[in-house]
């Protein structure tokens, strides 16, 4: 049995043109260590011990190129985020 992993896949600083929501911070990519934005549900994540790496979003879809079967869940804060993002923009 594989141990589940929480990933928190980020928008890098360098591809995004401004913050992606309001209270994102900057982190970095546990694989290739770019500058990342993360939002506030992935910091809440982080900050509960729920998340147990972050990675860039170029490094995830390399990742999901591997042929590894892979589970892909996305938090209900993140929903939202993007819910008022889209609404806002």
């Amino acid at each position: 049995m594989t141990e589940e992993r929480n990933i928190l896949v980020c928008m890098r600083l360098d591809d995004a043109k401004a913050i992606i929501y309001p209270g994102s911070v900057e982190g970095r990519c546990n694989a290739c260590h770019a500058e990342v934005w993360v939002a506030p549900s992935g910091q809440e994540g982080i900050a509960a011990g729920l998340i147990t790496e972050t990675i860039c979003i170029s490094c995830a879809a390399v990742r999901f190129q591997e042929g590894q079967p892979q589970s892909v869940r996305i938090l209900a804060k993140t929903v939202i985020e993007v819910r008022q993002w889209l609404n806002r923009n």
